[in-house]
């Protein structure tokens, strides 16, 4: 009887854990590395997104790389990804999958890196901050960061 009991609290307690992981998500840490990329993102240059009447606001701009490839970024901020175009590829790469109501928040450059601010909204919402080098194609570093952190950046 006991080892039942024990079965349907655990059991109770893996559930009650599913549902708050559904609607908050799972917890965050805040370790070395994501303070050291959070620090990286606050000193890059903001890349400013466009906006025109009647339509979200977009980032499209060029940027160049040490190697003098000139590089096109491109993005919607409602219900978009962040591409990346180069002149040697017939189609833009895009930076991460689109989940369900993906939409950028902001955009930032450092050198040949490229931060990516971007949030995904269903049950709860998730902030996430890509690092991507430019020049040698690759995703450096991505995570999950938390609102208040990315929040204190634009107060600066």
């Amino acid at each position: 009887m006991a080892l039942k009991k024990c079965v349907m609290a655990f059991a109770g307690v893996t559930i009650v854990i599913g549902v708050l992981d559904t609607i908050v998500g799972p917890p965050l840490v805040r370790t070395a590395a994501y303070r050291a990329l959070v620090s990286e993102y606050a000193r890059a240059i903001p890349a400013h997104p466009t906006s025109h009447q009647r339509q979200p606001r977009k980032w499209s701009f060029e940027h160049q790389v040490a190697s003098g490839t000139t590089v096109r970024v491109h993005a919607h901020s409602h219900l978009d990804v962040v591409k990346v175009h180069y002149p040697d590829e017939p189609a833009p790469r895009i930076l991460y999958e689109y989940e369900d109501y993906s939409n950028p928040v902001a955009i930032r450059i450092a050198g040949n890196t490229l931060f990516v601010h971007w949030v995904e909204s269903l049950f709860h919402i998730d902030h996430w901050l890509l690092a991507y080098d430019i020049e040698n194609r690759r995703e450096v570093e991505r995570r999950r960061v938390h609102p208040r952190d990315m929040l204190a950046l634009k107060l600066r």
